[in-house]
């Protein structure tokens, strides 16, 4: 897929450089849909930003590195994520979504494809809380020494009572 010509016309560029080895630590890619479905379960569908529009979107801004964060809307299918990687695996890791479905043959694949953590969503309009059954599958990543990420949403509250 090539980038839309369009893309960086919108977008400024930033009036300082970034340090060399600078990170972006949590992004996505979205399709393209027709290469990488989108969960039948999902809450949104995004317009594509597959890992092109990503790269193209990196060097505007000076990022060297990345980490792929499996998007939710791509489910367990982790694909998209995985072939953002393989185009540069010096350059991107990841962080996948899985469920109790997946095998320690499953989590080998990840660990291969670059992937070093794995994602659990709490944030209600993601779908809420994940089985438990998940975390049982993801100690194989912890046993690898590869990392968890959560995502939540909380709901500040005073401690202090009102009277």
């Amino acid at each position: 897929m090539n980038v839309r010509p369009d893309f960086l016309a919108r977008r400024r560029k930033p009036r300082f450089k970034l340090p060399p080895g600078s990170c972006d630590a949590h992004c996505h890619v979205f399709g393209p849909a027709a290469q990488f479905r989108y969960a039948p379960n999902r809450r949104y569908t995004p317009a594509d930003a597959p890992k092109e529009m990503l790269a193209a979107l990196h060097a505007h801004l000076g990022i060297e590195r990345a980490v792929i964060v499996q998007a939710s809307c791509h489910g367990i299918d982790n694909a998209a994520m995985l072939d953002c990687i393989a185009s540069n695996p010096s350059r991107y890791r990841g962080v996948a979504i899985v469920d109790d479905s997946f095998t320690e043959k499953d989590f080998d694949t990840l660990d291969r494809g670059g992937v070093r953590g794995v994602r659990f969503n709490f944030v209600k309009h993601l779908g809420g809380a994940p089985d438990v059954g998940v975390f049982t599958a993801s100690s194989t990543a912890s046993r690898n020494g590869d990392g968890m990420s959560c995502c939540m949403s909380m709901r500040l509250t005073s401690s202090r009572s009102r009277t």
